[in-house]
């Protein structure tokens, strides 16, 4: 580099005008100087070379043109006429325009022939000519209606106080209130400035805990008071946090005649401190008193807090956690994988719940839940880790207490002897044991999780089983708690079984246990069919007997005939008649379907008839009333009251 272009560089650089280079042939940026960053609000130069001078400015300028078009008229005018100086408005990288005045030069570098502009921000030269002529409007008014431009100044100079959202006032180092704002009266309670000035600052217009003196001596000091927090009484008594800057008015000695300053009210500022002091205090208090232990550790793994919890629950003070290295209370089985979760934690990755275990100051290990987070700066970098750790002994007893009751109801469960399962609501069979692998020829595997209950039952039981899987979830007392039905087995077997069924209280759950009374059902069947074959037989018997007796009578009935004898013919009639009462007995035991015993009543009413009829007894002048009660009687115990009866009514036919 020459040393001309060292100079051109230095110059470039520490320019307090924006210097940027374009190039043809579409005119872009390729370079700007640090003061062209900083008014263009730029990043860096990165962010600012590759643009045109159009996509820094607005879609129009002021005089209505097209910032695109108005900028290649410049270029071309200037790559013409070697220079040209105009007003320009540009915007910056955040969107904001400022107006500016831009020298564009034509330069040839190494043969290539390149634009420079210099850029200068005329914001603040634009506002003090728009401030100088408004000036000069002013004073030419002041000139030529001096009444009416003191009116103005005097409306401008209370709008200013009517408007500004500041407390603004004049005092006398004495508390005397001069002049104060709307603002001010309306902070203070008042409805009007003739109420206010009534009032003397000096003697009630300071909170006592905020006396007026600490502001008047800070003022005597250093002739202003800035930003100085007080509190002042309100109209109605209460008290007003505010934010208070002033200026002492000197007269021509150097005495103070007026204090003027502005209050600004930061009561709920005030508020939200104290509410956030009280949030402080609330955490604070809540980590001091949760069973917990809550501790924060620095990067290196040394502990900068530890609650209270801790020495109850490990038996070290706080002061002996301080400093300390986390690990001295770690189980030193647990060390090295804690070591790892706290790296990778330091590293950003979010560790997961985890449980470790921690020596009390006495030797014994303390199992605890160990939750970790990281602990931020106000940049975002992470300074630390805070952890929670719980105490889970009595988790762990209670654990334990539950492992075994539940080793107690697997055994009960596997070993009742009978089939049992656990059904879920939507009728899969969650649980079962090994008599459910013999019953159904299933594995536990291929069961449990997988099977539903309905998939053995065969169809003509299956609606009445789902019916009351549905009613015992509605009202658990509403379906039959044991009943009997058929299922089909893995080899396509039917079986028949008896089940006891209920659901588990506060669950939808259902207990049933399953017995196979297939062996059962078919000794019932044998049994069933042995009887029916004895019935038959007894039936039988009956019938043949009552026949023989039939014939018994005939044959005496023959022999009645022939005999010519009256006491003869009435000796075989009254056989006949006894022989005929045993008949009917057998002869309703072999009509009853209970072979074993007969309807008396019926009989007595069957064998009065027969009586009469015997003796040939004319109906229409004897009739038999009977009063009888049901009574079942057996054969042994039919017969002999059958023929005393028969006795009775032959005599009643005979002799009465």
């Amino acid at each position: 580099m020459t040393e001309k272009e060292k100079i051109y560089r230095t110059l470039f650089e520490s320019s307090r005008d924006a210097i940027m280079m374009l190039a043809p042939p579409d005119w872009l940026f390729t370079a700007g100087n640090p003061a062209t960053i900083e008014m263009f609000k730029a990043k860096d130069e990165k962010q600012f070379v590759a643009k045109g001078p159009w996509e820094l400015s607005p879609e129009y300028q002021p005089d209505g043109q097209l910032s695109s078009e108005k900028a290649r008229k410049m270029i071309e005018k200037v790559m013409e006429t070697g220079s040209h100086f105009f007003e320009w408005t540009h915007k910056r990288f955040d969107g904001k325009e400022f107006p500016a005045t831009v020298l564009l030069t034509r330069m040839e570098l190494k043969g290539k022939k390149l634009l420079q502009a210099t850029v200068r921000d005329v914001t603040e030269r634009m506002r003090a000519e728009e401030e100088l002529r408004k000036y000069r409007d002013h004073l030419k008014e002041l000139v030529e209606e001096q009444t009416i431009e003191l009116r103005e100044s005097k409306e401008q100079f209370q709008s200013l106080y009517e408007n500004m959202t500041l407390g603004m006032y004049r005092t006398t180092p004495k508390g005397q209130i001069v002049m104060a704002n709307p603002a001010l009266i309306s902070l203070l309670g008042y409805d009007s400035f003739e109420e206010l000035k009534k009032r003397n600052l000096e003697r009630n217009g300071f909170d006592p805990k905020y006396p007026r003196e600490k502001f008047k001596e800070e003022i005597k000091k250093n002739g202003k008071v800035q930003g100085m927090e007080s509190k002042w009484k309100r109209c109605d008594g209460t008290s007003v946090f505010i934010r208070e800057s002033a200026n002492a008015i000197k007269d021509e000695k150097g005495n103070i005649i007026y204090y003027d300053g502005t209050v600004e009210d930061v009561n709920e500022r005030k508020r939200a401190e104290e509410a956030l002091r009280n949030s402080e205090e609330k955490y604070r208090i809540l980590t001091e008193t949760v069973p917990d232990i809550i501790f924060t550790l620095d990067r290196k793994g040394r502990f900068a807090y530890i609650n209270p919890a801790g020495e109850n629950i490990v038996g070290y003070s706080s002061q002996e956690f301080l400093g300390h290295d986390f690990t001295e209370v770690i189980a030193p089985e647990y060390i090295d994988t804690t070591k790892d979760r706290f790296k990778r934690g330091l590293a950003g990755e979010k560790i997961s719940l985890y449980e470790v275990e921690i020596m009390h100051k006495d030797g014994q290990k303390v199992p605890v839940e160990l939750n970790m987070t990281s602990l931020f700066d106000e940049d975002g970098n992470i300074i630390g880790r805070l952890g929670v750790a719980r105490d889970i002994r009595e988790s762990k007893r209670v654990e334990k207490m539950l492992r075994e009751s539940e080793d107690r109801y697997r055994t009960i469960f596997e070993n009742t002897g009978t089939v049992m399962a656990i059904i879920e609501e939507d009728k899969t069979i969650s649980l079962a044991n090994r008599e459910a692998e013999k019953l159904f020829g299933y594995s536990r595997k291929e069961i449990e999780g997988k099977k539903k209950w309905t998939e053995f039952i065969v169809a003509e039981d299956l609606e009445k089983m789902k019916g009351y899987h549905e009613q015992r979830r509605v009202d658990p007392t509403s379906a039959p708690m044991e009943y009997e039905f058929q299922i089909i087995d893995k080899k396509g077997s039917i079986r028949d079984i008896l089940m006891s069924i209920d659901v588990i209280p506060g669950t939808k759950i259902s207990v049933a246990s399953v017995i196979d009374i297939t062996e059962r059902k078919k000794a019932e069947e044998k049994i069933k069919a042995s009887l029916k074959e004895k019935e038959v037989l007894l039936q039988e018997i009956h019938h043949r007997v009552k026949n023989n007796m039939q014939i018994v009578i005939s044959l005496l009935r023959l022999q009645s005939a022939k005999a010519e004898d009256k006491k003869t013919q009435e000796i075989l009639r009254g056989c006949q008649n006894r022989i005929h009462t045993m008949s009917i007995i057998h002869e309703k035991l072999y009509q009853s379907k209970d072979l074993a015993k007969i309807d008396y009543a019926q009989y007595i009413d069957g064998l009065a008839v027969h009586i009469f009829q015997s003796y040939g007894v004319d109906s229409n002048l004897v009739a038999v009333n009977t009063d009888l009660e049901e009574v079942l009687l057996d054969l042994n115990r039919a017969i002999p009251c059958g023929l005393i009866i028969n006795e009775l009514l032959s005599n009643s036919v005979k002799h009465a």
